[in-house]
């Protein structure tokens, strides 16, 4: 008459012994999983208060139920499978679903009511680890616990984005297979290997577009310092761009203290991850992420480097593959030396001058040919000096140098057309070429003439007078207030008028 002990977490999960004594009439309690009762050949629900047969099957899954202790003293054999880790958490789950919906003070508690709780929790379980005593800590864990599957429970009651405890376990166990590959495959028990398969594939799930995400500004302030810190090396952030303030905090001996440390040593640390985002975001319109020093430096505003990092070089192919240019071998330092026995080469004799046919020659220098001269820019064909009896002065043209910028075109438009000579006389063409005493070098117009100062014969930088002065500019009537009466003369008479100046008129 064995008494079959099921597990009320696994109610289908029968012991391998108690099989063969399933086969007949079976007498089962009220707590056994509806499930099983189908796969039962035959079965009868057995009262407490009565007695069950010597013979009888018993089964259950409550341990302390009544025909159970019955059977147990009576001789009955127990039969139970082996316990599975972590059954009880079910029975945690169950028992925080239970208060969550019956007790008054679990129905109003939120994720924000709960914060304060979960810190005191982490705290104290700090505490018990430094305190060492082993039932203080499971207790401690017991409370962290809690508050997980508190907060779960909240979750799942939420109308938008609901979870459940089974879906925050679930997540557990997918991020630490993936984390874990080699791990729990069994390919390697390295421990550097394990951290690196971590992080590379904890960066890899995250796909952080920033080096700050992830980073919770909510924990205490030396933690998201440091945090912040490790974050940055990461990433090559220039050094000299956070503040020395921010690597050491000193706290005052006072009796009243003006600012909170912590809070000071916050608002420093969010400063310089602004800085950061900023830069990450002006980098990130150029379609950049910075990853190094300069690139860092360059979205500060701090001094950087321009020059591109060059591209990486070509793998050089072997040696065997590589002909060597041809070259004459250098002499061994022990080879005695050979006497050469190429004669010298004799020196070429003089050229002879060469005659080269010229169909025309221009004597030099040559006058240029300038166009007539068609006076556009005199707007006023009455000014004095068109009649100030100039014989080389015409209608529309000027003799005034003043005001007239074009005289100088005016005197080479008389200039003698150049004429074609015709020479056949031969040009000698020679080696020498003339030395520098052979020129002679004009001094500039507008200064006056100097001498080389040196003795080789070439001007020195002192010999020149510089550039000529600049006209001054003078926004004013050109026309002298006197000049605005002229006197026109057509054969006929005409009484004298007085003409007026459109200088203002113009643009």
């Amino acid at each position: 008459m064995p008494v079959i002990l099921l597990d009320p977490a696994l109610p289908d999960l029968i012991p391998v012994r108690a099989v063969s004594s399933m086969s007949g009439h079976v007498y089962v309690t009220e707590d056994v999983h509806p499930s099983l009762l189908w796969n039962l050949p035959s079965y009868e629900f057995a009262s407490a208060v009565r007695n069950l047969p010597l013979d009888a099957v018993l089964l259950t899954s409550d341990r302390r139920h009544s025909l159970v202790q019955q059977q147990i003293s009576r001789g009955a054999e127990v039969i139970a499978g082996d316990g599975v880790a972590g059954k009880r958490l079910l029975e945690a789950v169950a028992l925080m679903d239970q208060l969550r919906r019956t007790g008054p003070w679990e129905q109003q508690q939120t994720h924000d009511s709960l914060r304060r709780y979960l810190l005191e929790e982490v705290y104290e379980l700090l505490d018990a680890f430094d305190q060492g005593d082993s039932k203080e800590l499971c207790s401690e864990l017991g409370d962290l616990l809690l508050q997980v599957l508190f907060h779960a429970r909240i979750a799942q009651d939420s109308a938008v984005d609901a979870f459940t405890i089974d879906d925050v376990a679930q997540s557990f166990v997918d991020k630490v297979s993936y984390r874990t590959p080699g791990v729990l495959s069994g390919e390697h028990s390295d421990l550097e290997r394990q951290i690196q398969e971590w992080e590379e594939r904890k960066a890899a799930e995250r796909n952080r577009g920033s080096v700050l995400d992830g980073v919770v500004t909510q924990q205490p302030v030396l933690s998201l310092t440091q945090k912040l810190f490790e974050r940055l090396a990461g990433a090559d952030f220039p050094r000299d761009a956070i503040s020395p303030s921010l690597t050491r905090i000193d706290v005052p001996i006072r009796k009243h203290a003006r600012d909170s440390v912590e809070d000071t040593q916050r608002r420093l640390v969010l400063q310089l991850m602004n800085q950061v985002r900023a830069a990450e975001n002006a980098a990130g319109i150029d379609g950049i992420h910075p990853r190094d020093e300069n690139t860092w430096r360059k979205y500060l505003g701090m001094t950087h480097d321009d020059v591109p990092p060059p591209p990486p070089a070509e793998p050089t192919p072997p040696a065997e593959l590589v002909e060597a240019p041809a070259s004459p071998a250098e002499p061994s330092p022990m080879a005695e030396p050979v006497e050469a026995t190429t004669p010298p080469a004799e020196p070429a004799p003089p050229a002879e001058p060469v005659e080269v046919p010229r169909a025309a020659a221009i004597p030099w220098p040559v006058e240029p040919v300038w166009p007539a001269d068609d006076d556009h820019e005199h707007n006023n064909p009455w000014a004095a000096e068109s009649t100030s009896g100039n014989a080389t002065a015409g209608l529309g043209s000027t003799a005034d140098t003043r005001h007239d910028f074009d005289f100088e075109l005016d005197a080479e438009a008389q200039a003698p057309e150049p004429t074609l000579v015709e020479t056949t006389t031969p040009i000698p063409v020679t080696p020498d070429l003339p030395e520098a005493k052979d020129f002679q070098f004009a001094a500039p117009v507008w200064g006056q003439p100097s001498q080389p100062k040196s003795d080789s014969g070439f001007p020195e930088a002192e010999d020149f007078p510089g550039p000529p002065p600049k006209h001054r500019i003078v926004d004013a009537d050109p026309i002298e207030v006197t000049e605005r009466d002229v006197a026109v003369s057509y054969n006929v008479d005409v009484p004298q008028m007085v003409v007026r100046n459109h200088w203002d008129d113009e643009d």
